[in-house]
């Protein structure tokens, strides 16, 4: 059993008060140089985009990588060089110390728009700022935008991705039209629904054990400069449980649905739709530096009638960017503070990756109590759903999102009968009562609640399930045959050992 000792809390909270705020006064000190050159950037990134010819020359500085791998005789199994530090899981990723990293750092820019097809084609580090600070002049949007505006489209792609308008366009990759994939023998291949089929469908979910993701080609959509947001308390877990699903199936939809539990009987499901003009008084920019977290705004709403809001369409995108839900304020209390809003909010406090730069002792007492999963259930058990994790963990805020899934062969498993709806429960935050949550045991409850529901669970989180049992809560049919028949086995690890740990 893994214990909590006095030396882990000490350490905990001399780094969340004191680590937490010098590491803001450093970016206060060094992010005023650093906009000068990023504000260059954002102006120029929304009229110019990277060459196809530019994307070649940076895709065979890859493709020279692998081939000296395969020359030396592949002696080890491969990953991207990117640092472990910049990943979204709070664990820092051991296996790339004993692997050959490929370095793709430079596959971070747009490739082209071809706005008569309505499509983008992107590198795999492009992230959701850089898209939507393109794409929202121009009238246009990727479907499905997850929130952070710093997680790239490869981890979306490779791992998963869902937002609010996951209810009308499913995961992220659902979105996808095609990959471009670097191979482990060097080879780069382009994969659709028509082309080299297999390999599409199980790119979704391999998690960098296929090969390496190095474009994406992406549909668009007409978008407009608001978001017109209703809020709608929800006083039961009942009306809760009802709510999310009449406004996630209804039909015409919504184009964002949303929803956020205070408590088991308390939140808001809140549903948004475009609109090119607002009415007077009630535009609300929720992601200017100086504003409270929006899930504290949202809180504020929960015990009023049902109300609207126009939200700029950037702001609404990346409205949990700031305090990354409410995970920061675990590792920043005073974030929160007005006096901290107005002079520091502009520096991002909210990016929580430096943490894994200081001392080990401090990041395993965190990953000993703070919960971060999402799991994905059938809409129809919402209210079990909800009721179990209250009665382990007791954590809220509880993020609920609503995604249609989509008959379709992959790793991630679906009613092969229709077309149905799932809902993302985010759970990220401390229990309530320490004493009661063990890290092993306690995910074992979880992970096993799953298995029994036709449940899964965001890669990005640790897992303790078995190989077997892994595989049971995804189909690695598909994933295996490509893996085989692309030679992979000595080449990458699979995702059950690069989730688990056990490399």
């Amino acid at each position: 059993m893994v214990k909590v000792t006095l030396i882990d809390r000490v350490i905990f909270h001399i780094v969340r008060y004191y680590g937490s705020l010098l590491g803001i006064l450093g970016r206060a000190v060094t992010l005023p140089f650093l906009w000068g050159f990023e504000y260059i950037f954002e102006k120029c990134s929304r009229k110019v985009v990277n060459s196809p010819e530019m994307h070649a020359r940076k895709l065979k500085h890859a493709q020279e990588q692998i081939s000296t791998w395969n020359k030396n005789g592949r002696r080890t199994k491969l990953c991207t060089g990117r640092p472990g530090w910049q990943s979204m899981c709070l664990r820092t990723p051991a296996y790339k110390d004993s692997m050959t990293g490929i370095d793709l750092s430079k596959l971070d820019d747009i490739i082209q728009i071809d706005e008569e097809a309505m499509t983008i084609t992107v590198e795999p580090l492009v992230t959701m700022g850089h898209i939507t600070r393109f794409l929202t002049p121009k009238g246009l949007m990727i479907p499905v935008v997850p929130e952070f505006d710093f997680l790239t489209v490869g981890g979306l792609v490779c791992g998963a991705g869902v937002e609010t308008s996951s209810q009308k366009y499913g995961l992220f990759h659902n979105t996808c039209v095609s990959f471009e994939v670097l191979l482990c023998s060097g080879e780069v291949v382009t994969c659709s629904e028509g082309e080299n089929s297999d390999l599409f469908y199980a790119m979704p979910g391999s998690y960098g054990t296929i090969g390496f993701l190095t474009a994406a080609t992406i549909r668009l959509i007409k978008a407009e400069k608001f978001v017109k947001l209703s809020y709608l308390p929800v006083n039961s877990l009942d009306e809760a449980s009802q709510a999310i699903r009449k406004e996630s199936l209804k039909n015409p939809g919504h184009d964002f649905v949303e929803g956020i539990m205070y408590s088991l009987h308390e939140g808001v499901i809140m549903v948004g739709s475009f609109t090119s003009k607002a009415e007077p008084g009630k535009i609300n920019p929720v992601n200017r530096w100086y504003k409270k977290s929006f899930y504290k705004h949202v809180q504020d709403l929960s015990h009023s009638a049902p109300s609207v809001e126009y939200i700029p369409l950037r702001d609404y995108y990346h409205r949990h960017t700031y305090g990354i839900f409410w995970m920061t304020h675990i590792l920043v209390p005073y974030i929160d503070m007005p006096v901290m809003r107005w002079l520091f909010g502009w520096t991002a406090a909210g990016e929580t990756n430096w943490y894994k730069l200081i001392p080990p002792s401090f990041r395993q007492f965190s990953e000993k109590i703070v919960v971060v999963q999402d799991f994905i259930v059938p809409i129809e058990i919402t209210e079990k759903a909800l009721t179990f994790f209250n009665d382990q963990v007791e954590i809220y805020p509880v993020w609920l999102c609503p995604s249609k899934s989509f008959n379709e062969p992959g790793f991630f498993k679906f009613d092969e009968k229709s077309d149905t709806m799932q809902l993302d429960i985010g759970i990220y935050g401390v229990p309530k009562n320490l004493e009661d949550y063990e890290l092993v045991k306690s995910n074992k409850i979880f992970e096993q609640f799953c298995l029994q529901n036709k449940c899964w669970k965001g890669l990005y989180a640790d897992t303790f399930l078995t190989r077997d049992e892994f595989y049971e809560m995804f189909d690695p049919t598909l994933y295996n045959k490509v893996r085989k028949q692309l030679d992979c086995l000595d080449a990458f690890p699979d995702v059950y050992e690069k989730i688990s740990g056990r490399i």
